[in-house]
C-alpha cells in the first residue's frame, strides 16, 4: 500500500477526467485502493492516506477578486461567504450533481457512481471523517441530499453506504497512528501539564460524543442493527454500551414500517429466540464493508440504469443476513432497565401493526424452541 499511496493524488483526479470511462476506472480502481487500506494492519501509512484525501475535500478558497478597468472590485467577484456551496471543491460538486441525477445515461454520470466515490472517501478518511468538522458536514450533507432520491434502489445503496461511517467509528479509530516525524506521547516529557492532558482526554470524549451522534441519524435499512451488532460485539460490554444499543434498537421502534420490523427482529436475537439462534448457525461479524460495493466491475458499475434493482439486491441481502446480534447474557437480560426498554420495543412494534377489516389474525404461534403454544379458537384468543 505505501507504493500505491504515492500515486493516490493522481488517482483521485481521475475521478473527474473528461471521459466517462475514465472516471469508471478510476472509481473502479479507488475501491479497490481503498478495502486493501481496510484490511491492513494500522500504520502511519492510513494517517498519510487521509490527509490526501482530507485535502483533496476540503473547500477551496477563493481567489482574490480581480479589479476591473477603473480598478474597482466588480460584485459579481466578490468573496464567497464561508458554507457558500460555490466554495465546496470541485469533486463535492460533481458529487452533489450526481446525486441528484435521475436518468443516468452512463454509470459516471449517475448517483451509483457518487454512492461508491463517497464510501471509499470515508474508508480512506478513516476517524478524519469525523474529527475535521468541515468534512463531516461536506459527507453528512452529500448523504442526505442521496437518500431523498426518487429511485428506492437508490436510496438503499445510500444505507448501504453509511455502513462505511459506521465502520469508520467502530472500527477505524485504531489507524490513528503518529504521522512520520510526530512525538509518541508516551515518550513525551514525564511532567507535563496534568491540566492539559485532562484537557485532551476531555476534547476526545466530546470528539466521541459528537461522532456518535452523527453516526446514529441514519438508522433505516439495517443500519440500527448493524450498530446494535458493532456495540455487542466489543470486548468489553460495559452499561453504557448497552444502553447505546438498547437506545438505538428503542428509536428503531418508533419510526414505525419496516424499521420496527427490524427492531422487533434484533430484540429477538438478543432474547436469542430468532431463527438464526435457533438453528444454531454460527453467527458473522457484522458486514459493514461489503465486498461487491468496493469490487464492482463487473456489478454495480456495469450495469445499466434499468438493471441497477436486481444487481444492487444480492449486495444488499448479504448485508442484512450478516449482522446477527449476539444473545444477551443471564446478567443483562435480569437488568430491570433492560427488560423494561425490551418490552418498550415490543409495545411500539404491537402499535405499528396495520390491519384491515375482516382479516383473521393469527391464533396460534410456534415457537422456534418450544414449539407451537397459543389459543386454539378465536373466542380463546380474544
Amino acid at each position: 500500500m505505501p507504493a500505491f499511496t504515492d500515486i493516490l493524488p493522481s488517482l483521485l483526479s481521475s475521478l473527474l477526467a473528461p471521459t466517462l470511462v475514465l472516471r469508471a476506472q478510476a472509481c473502479h480502481a479507488l475501491g479497490g485502493f481503498a478495502y486493501a487500506v481496510a484490511n491492513i494492519r494500522p500504520s502511519a501509512v492510513h494517517t498519510r492516506i487521509s490527509g490526501i484525501v482530507a485535502s483533496y475535500l476540503r473547500p477551496a478558497d477563493s481567489p482574490s477578486p480581480p479589479p476591473d478597468v477603473s480598478g474597482n472590485t466588480t460584485p459579481s467577484a466578490q468573496k464567497l461567504p464561508p458554507g457558500s456551496p460555490k466554495r465546496d471543491a470541485t469533486i463535492v460538486r460533481t458529487l452533489r450533481t450526481m446525486l441528484s441525477t435521475t436518468e443516468p445515461r452512463h454509470v459516471a454520470q449517475g448517483p451509483v457512481w457518487a454512492w461508491m466515490v463517497i464510501s471509499y472517501f470515508v474508508v480512506l478518511l478513516g476517524p478524519t471523517v469525523y474529527e475535521d468538522d468541515a468534512i463531516c458536514r461536506t459527507i453528512t450533507a452529500l448523504f442526505t441530499l442521496g437518500l431523498r432520491h426518487s429511485k428506492s434502489s437508490v436510496r438503499n445503496i445510500g444505507f448501504m453506504a453509511w455502513r462505511t461511517m459506521i465502520w469508520a467509528y467502530f472500527h477505524a479509530s485504531s489507524n490513528r497512528t503518529l504521522a512520520d516525524g510526530e512525538q509518541d506521547p508516551e515518550d513525551a516529557d514525564e511532567n507535563e501539564d496534568e491540566q492539559e492532558r485532562a484537557f485532551h482526554t476531555a476534547s476526545q470524549a466530546m470528539q466521541m460524543k459528537n461522532a456518535w451522534k452523527v453516526m446514529v441519524t441514519v438508522l433505516d435499512v439495517g443500519a440500527g442493527s448493524a450498530i446494535i451488532a458493532e456495540l455487542l460485539a466489543q470486548p468489553s460490554v460495559d452499561e453504557l454500551t448497552l444502553r447505546r444499543a438498547l437506545g438505538v434498537l428503542r428509536a428503531m421502534s418508533r419510526k414505525g414500517g419496516h424499521t420496527c420490523k427490524e427492531a422487533i427482529d434484533a430484540a429477538m436475537d438478543l432474547l436469542g429466540v430468532s431463527d438464526a439462534h435457533a438453528a444454531e448457525d454460527p453467527v458473522e461479524a457484522p458486514m459493514l464493508l461489503p465486498h461487491g460495493l468496493f469490487c464492482a466491475e463487473p456489478g454495480l458499475l456495469t450495469c445499466d440504469w434499468p438493471s441497477l434493482p436486481s444487481t444492487a439486491r444480492p449486495i444488499f441481502e448479504q448485508c442484512l443476513r450478516a449482522h446477527n446480534i449476539r444473545k444477551l447474557t443471564d446478567d443483562e437480560l435480569s437488568t430491570n432497565w433492560v427488560f423494561n426498554i425490551l418490552l418498550l420495543v415490543f409495545r411500539n412494534g404491537l402499535a405499528a401493526v396495520k390491519l384491515t377489516w375482516g382479516v383473521t389474525c393469527p391464533v396460534r404461534y410456534r415457537h422456534p424452541l418450544r414449539g407451537t403454544f397459543g389459543c386454539a379458537d378465536h373466542s380463546s384468543a380474544a
